[in-house]
C-alpha cells in the first residue's frame, strides 16, 4: 500500500488562521500508538513516509524516534514537516540520530495565528542552526508559505537563514489550504494522490485520500489500516470536487516557489 504520510498526532500547539484544523476539525485529539505504526510498516510499499498530517509531530519526539527506526528496519525513509516551535536542538538531534532523512521547518510568524499570545520566537531555531552538526543541517529545509502581499518581507527574512547554510523556500499559498473555498462543479481533479494511488493514515488508523482531509467525516474515510482488505485504488472523496490538485502542474496548491 502506497502511504504518503501518517499522522503521529493531530494535536498542535499553535492555531494558524489559514489551517482548517483551527476551527473546522471536529474529530478527537489523539496520538498514534506503536501498534498502528507497526501495522503501517508491515503494509507500506513506498520508500518514503512523512510523519505529519494535522498536528505537530515533534510534540512527541519519542514516538517520532520509534516510527523512524521502525520504518528504517523496513527500508523506508522518513521525513517530518514541523511548525518549528518544538524544533529545539534536543528534539532535532534525537530524530536525526534516529535516521530521519528530511526535516522541513515551516516557519509560522505571529501575525498568522489566531491566538496572539502564542509565542513566535525563533531564537531556538537560531540556536539549532548555530550548534547542529553540519551533516544534519544538510537534511533540513525551511519553508515560508505566504500571501502575495507578504512575499517581499518573507524573502528578506529567509535570506538570513539561507546565509546560515539552510536551504530555504518561499511559496505563495493558493486559497489558504481550504480547498472547499473554490468549489467548481465542472472541475476534474488531478493530483498525485489519485494518479499514484497514495493514501494518508490518521492517528487512529483511519485511511484518507490525501493531505487535505482534516476531519473524520464518514464520507471522507476510505478504510482503516487494521482492515483485512485495504483500499487498492484511491478514488478520492467529496473534497476532491473543489481541490485545485496537489501535484498538478497546471494548478498547484502551493505555487510560484522562490528559492532563497
Amino acid at each position: 500500500m502506497n502511504i504518503w504520510q501518517i499522522e503521529i498526532t493531530n494535536r498542535c500547539n499553535i492555531s494558524c488562521v489559514y489551517c482548517p484544523r483551527t476551527e473546522l476539525m471536529t474529530r478527537s485529539i489523539g496520538i498514534m500508538d506503536k501498534a498502528t505504526i507497526d501495522k503501517i510498516a508491515e503494509v507500506a510499499t513506498n520508500d518514503m513516509i512523512r510523519l505529519h498530517h494535522y498536528g505537530e509531530s515533534l510534540l512527541y519526539p519519542e514516538l517520532c524516534e520509534y516510527a523512524i527506526k521502525t520504518f528504517a528496519s523496513k527500508g523506508i525513509k522518513t521525513g517530518i514537516n514541523t511548525n518549528g516551535t518544538a524544533a529545539n536542538l534536543k528534539n532535532i538531534n534525537r530524530v536525526m540520530d534516529a535516521g530521519l532523512a528530511e526535516l522541513v521547518l515551516s516557519y509560522h510568524p505571529l501575525y498568522k495565528r489566531k491566538n496572539a499570545n502564542e509565542a513566535a520566537s525563533t531564537k531556538h531555531i537560531d540556536n539549532v542552526l548555530d550548534n547542529i552538526k553540519p551533516e544534519y543541517l544538510q537534511r533540513m529545509e525551511m519553508i515560508r508559505v505566504v500571501s502575495p502581499e507578504e512575499e517581499k518581507q518573507a524573502v528578506e527574512e529567509m535570506k538570513e537563514y539561507a546565509a546560515k547554510g539552510l536551504k530555504c523556500q518561499v511559496k505563495r499559498l493558493r486559497n489558504l489550504g481550504k480547498v472547499f473555498g473554490e468549489n467548481n462543479e465542472n472541475f476534474i481533479p488531478k493530483c498525485s494522490f489519485l494518479d499514484n494511488t497514495e493514501f494518508c493514515v490518521l492517528w487512529d488508523g483511519s485511511i484518507v485520500s490525501c493531505c487535505e482531509v482534516y476531519d473524520a467525516r464518514p464520507e471522507w474515510i476510505i478504510g482503516n489500516i487494521n482492515d483485512q482488505q485495504l483500499p487498492s485504488i484511491n478514488r478520492g472523496c467529496s473534497l476532491c470536487k473543489g481541490c485545485p490538485g496537489y501535484g498538478n502542474s497546471e494548478e498547484e496548491t502551493e505555487k510560484e516557489q522562490i528559492v532563497c
